[in-house]
């Protein structure tokens, strides 16, 4: 019987990286260009040419734990979005908005 000692390797920097393209997104929201555009089908847009950009990069960098990878970029994504909506909403709006307000 072997016994072998199971250790995740995760690249955080990938996950960071991702993280942070993703927020191309709420980006082009609070800078109204998602409005310009036209609201549902550039979030759409956005969102799949993200998605895209993810798994292309993951399959690219032959990843060790792709789909930690991806969860844990997902989940960086998320909290870089809310702290960014929490620090410009009310410099952009006045008020604050978005994740911070309405979580549902």
């Amino acid at each position: 019987m072997s016994n072998k000692s199971t250790t995740l390797k995760i690249n955080w920097s990938l996950i960071i990286a991702l993280s942070i393209i993703s927020l191309i997104r709420p980006l082009m929201s609070m800078l109204g260009i998602s409005e310009a555009i036209g609201k549902p089908i550039t979030s759409i847009i956005a969102t799949i040419i993200i998605s895209i950009i993810w798994i292309v990069t993951v399959v690219i960098k032959r990843d060790s734990q792709p789909i930690l990878t991806l969860l844990f970029t997902g989940i960086g994504y998320g909290v870089l979005a809310i702290i960014m909506s929490g620090i410009f909403s009310p410099i952009l709006t006045g008020n604050l908005q978005g994740p911070l307000t309405h979580s549902f």
